[in-house]
């Protein structure tokens, strides 16, 4: 990604966050001037001014610091403020139901905002939301031992109702190693059964470790790719590979560029070519790292891999052999890593923090577009195109196609295609010379292409509809919190909302209006619920002044302030470092 295409992904996250932030706050600043409120600032963030100006007595300006918050200033509004009993346009002279409205008139808006930009969403279109129907499950898996099976409709997770596929993957993902009671539908019948999600599994880095055995069949393996690419050297696929001496050395001819490969005892060196000459070492790939592994060493060239995966291991790293020569564990400290030999490749992997019990939902392998011109239409494919076998083995799922094709043991691979007129046809496929399917390339598979388009009336019903399930959500989340069902590092602050944003901002426009609504309503909750100088802690307030029939003395309103704003900062201290701790492992 170029740098200008990431500062305009940063141009628009800031957009994003700051049209909601002020959204919010012009709910407080239209209500606090139609009951009569003085306001003195309209600021979107905190922090010193960036731009502004100041009109009919009051100063509209942006802060440094948009991303955190906006507030509206008005006359009298803090507790220490000194104010006169008789001194008009003052907030806390006003009644009590004005100043209600004024700080339930943020969230309101927010709620509004999240209606109507959901409403927008579906009218340009968006995907259709997966059910809850379960449509492929993985050998081993906890769902497998579970007794689940393809086919079965989750109704609910440990109590809570699912309607949809994202229902269940937040249920799943926030409960890792803990029992679930999961309600399902099988042929008409509801059957309870248990499951106990495992942990995802967060790849670190993965080569290979006999880059030999391909090359010896012409082949170049990806460790070789990449070790090339980390010295700014591209092999294109044009690449060619000469065995000199099968099984010692190779000549590597890519257009313009040659390279000598020979093996030594325990490496596999890379040189410059010129005429008939090695010219110069540029990169090796040790082929005994198992070996080491079994026998407790930690080669230098590992710990490399690791720290280009941003997981660096210590010296006093430990290996633990689990399946001498193909599976061992790496203890670090208080971390763990585990490593798996696949075929010829080495794989890193480290559990996050997320759970899985190994299903999917009913995704057809059915090709929505094939762009024109590409290995992919030159294969044959079509739109509209269904894969109903994989030489000569039946599949019903995209993950079975998948697995259909990385399991092949053939150059040559036969499919069986289901085309969109209803003829079956078959078509031979060859993989490149690196051993991937190439020939996929253009594909847009289904799901992700197909879009739903709602007409005005009913997209703000479903504006209503998904802003009612954000707020359950919401809550259910917040209760889960509370009963210790859900620790606080599942939490996004300032960062994390920023990294998701920019994710977000490449979805496109409905996506974007989409997250938009969510994070509107999140705002909004947040915002009622009683945390001293929140809109919900000035609600608290004003229902005992209420009760009592005058406020609470200012010197208790202060203290109080003062300590909601200690709990803010220490909150946000907290859920920052979350952010942070996932940013470095890269698990957002």
């Amino acid at each position: 990604m170029s740098f200008i295409n990431i500062i305009w992904d940063i141009i628009r996250t800031l957009l994003i966050v700051g049209i909601i932030i002020f959204v919010h706050e012009l709910g407080h600043f239209l209500v606090a001037l139609m009951v009569g409120i003085k306001v003195e600032k309209f600021s979107i963030g905190f922090g010193p001014k960036m731009i502004g100006f100041v009109r009919n007595g009051i100063e509209y300006k942006i802060s440094w610091l948009p991303i955190f918050g906006g507030y509206v200033k008005m006359a009298g509004e803090n507790p220490g403020d000194e104010v006169s009993e008789d001194e008009e346009g003052n907030f806390q002279n006003a009644p009590v139901s004005h100043r209600a409205l004024v700080a339930v008139a943020g969230p309101s808006m927010n709620i509004i905002f999240a209606i109507t930009v959901f409403a927008l969403a579906y009218m340009i279109g968006l995907p259709p939301e997966p059910g809850t129907t379960i449509g492929y499950i993985e050998d081993g898996s906890p769902a497998e031992e579970a007794g689940i099976k393809p086919g079965d409709k989750i109704l609910s997770i440990s109590g809570y109702k699912v309607r949809k596929w994202d229902d269940i993957r937040e249920n799943i993902g926030i409960n890792p190693e803990k029992r679930l009671d999961v309600m399902l539908l099988r042929d008409g019948q509801e059957i309870k059964t248990t499951v106990v999600p495992e942990r995802v599994e967060s790849m670190i880095f993965n080569m290979d470790v006999n880059p030999v055995n391909d090359l010896n069949s012409g082949k170049i393996s990806q460790s070789i790719i990449q070790n090339l690419k980390s010295l700014d050297i591209s092999i294109t696929p044009e690449a060619r590979v000469t065995v000199v001496e099968p099984g010692v050395s190779w000549i590597i001819k890519d257009k313009n560029d040659s390279y000598s490969l020979r093996k030594t005892q325990n490496n596999l060196e890379i040189y410059t070519f010129s005429g008939s000459q090695d010219s110069q070492l540029i990169a090796y790939i040790p082929l005994n790292i198992p070996e080491n592994l079994d026998k407790g060493i930690i080669p230098p060239y590992l710990q490399i891999k690791f720290k280009e995966g941003r997981a660096s291991i210590s010296d006093k790293s430990v290996v633990l052999p689990q399946k001498p020569g193909s599976s061992w564990v790496i203890k670090d400290g208080d971390e763990e890593f585990s490593l798996e030999k696949e075929r010829d490749q080495l794989i890193a992997y480290q559990d996050t923090d997320f759970g899985k019990i190994g299903i999917s939902n009913d995704i057809k392998p059915i090709i929505g577009e094939v762009e024109p011109g590409s290995p992919a239409e030159k294969a044959g494919f079509r739109a509209g195109d269904e894969i109903i076998s994989v030489n000569g083995n039946n599949i019903n799922h995209i993950i079975e196609f998948a697995d259909g094709i990385q399991q092949s043991q053939k150059d040559n691979i036969l499919l069986t295609i289901k085309r969109a007129s209803g003829k079956i046809e078959e078509i031979k496929l060859n993989l490149d010379q690196q051993g991937s399917p190439e020939f996929l390339n253009g594909i847009e598979w289904l799901p992700f292409t197909e879009v739903v388009r709602l007409n005005p009336i009913y997209a703000i019903g479903k504006g209503f509809s998904e802003t009612g399930q954000v707020v359950v959500k919401v809550f259910q989340f917040i209760k889960r919190m509370i009963v210790r069902e859900v620790p606080m590092k599942y939490v996004a602050g300032p960062v994390g909302i920023i990294q998701i944003t920019m994710a977000v901002v490449k979805t496109g426009f409905a996506g974007i209006l989409r997250f938009a609504g969510f994070l509107s309503v999140n705002l909004a909750i947040v915002n009622l619920l009683p945390l001293f100088i929140s809109d919900g802690g000035v609600l608290l307030f004003l229902g005992i002044e209420k009760i009592r029939g005058k406020p609470l003395e200012r010197r208790k309103q202060i203290i109080i302030q003062q300590i909601g704003v200690a709990f803010l900062i220490s909150l946000f201290l907290l859920v920052t470092y979350n952010d942070l701790l996932r940013l470095l492992k890269g698990f957002f």
